[in-house]
Parts: C-alpha cells; structure tokens; sequence
C-alpha cells in the first residue's frame, strides 16, 4: 500500500509599494495623536484635575488621584477618542502588514531598552489576524531595574502610529 501525502508549500506574503500606501492611507487616523492629547489636557485642566502625567502615545496616568479624578480622567479620555477617533482596524492582510511593520519598530525600540520581545512572522501575524502587539510581552514585573513604566511608554510609546510619525520628523 502506498500512502501519498501532500503538503501545501505556502509562499512569504508579499505586497507591492502601492498596495502598501493604499492600506496606510485607509488605516491612518483622521486626527493626529497629539490633537486628541491636547483636547484630553485641556478636559482634564477645566475640570481641575491637576495629578496626572502626560505619557506620549496618547496616555495620561496619576498617581495618588482621588476617585473624582479618576472618573474625569476616563470621561475626558472616552470624549477624546470619541472626537478623534483611531483609524480603523486593518481587515485585510495588506492591512495587517502595515500594521505588522509599524509594530516591528515598537519592538525594536523595546529591545533596544533590554526588553525581551517574541516577535511572530508576517505570515504568524496575518493567520492570528494581527493579535500581536510588541506591547504583549513587556510585563511590569520584568522591567530593567533602571526603567519605570511612565519611562518604557516614553520612549517606546504604545500606539504603532507614533513610529510612523517618526518618518516625518
């Protein structure tokens, strides 16, 4: 008896230059992160919440706030995505792509700090439906001893459009 068995090769998945900017292009915020940051700042100030830090990316945090504080600070957080919103999620693998190369640069910039990071391959990235974030594996617990949270989001911030900006400096 003779037993046959077939195995589909898959290739890299590959996309041009142009499909690659048509992505970018329908996935790009309409707003950038630093308007919907202003708007949250000002919120925050006419509502007199003064303990909190600005973490670029888009995030605020306090420590030692009051409960009122923490409230104002999620309704001022919720009403600044609501005005400026994110892009939209990438849908198709063409998508997923451009997301997969801004968060390549997220992890480098991770790694670069001594922040181990277990980066899938394009292909893994595309199957899971882009359900990785270099973000994932950074855990408080395990930072570098010289390294706080407030300092990893610095420097790394968590929003992969903050690596697409950096074209444009």
């Amino acid at each position: 008896m003779l037993l046959v068995v077939a195995v589909a090769c898959q290739s890299p998945v590959e996309f041009t230059e142009a499909e690659k900017e048509q992505a970018l292009n329908y996935l790009r915020p309409r707003a950038s992160i630093e308007e919907r940051s202003d708007f949250i700042e000002r919120c925050l100030e006419e509502n007199a919440v003064t303990v909190y830090e600005r973490i670029p990316g888009g995030l605020f945090s306090g420590e030692g706030v009051t409960e009122r504080d923490q409230a104002v600070m999620r309704a001022c957080m919720d009403e600044g995505l609501e005005r400026f919103p994110p892009g939209p999620q990438p849908e198709t693998p063409v998508q997923h792509a451009v997301f997969y190369e801004l968060y390549l640069r997220q992890a480098d910039c991770l790694e670069e700090l001594g922040i181990s990071i277990n980066v899938p391959s394009l292909d893994a990235y595309i199957d899971q439906g882009g359900e990785w974030s270099p973000y994932v594996d950074v855990e408080l617990a395990k930072l570098p001893d010289n390294l706080t949270w407030a300092d990893v989001n610095e420097l790394c911030p968590q929003s992969p459009w903050n690596y697409l900006e950096e074209d444009n400096r």
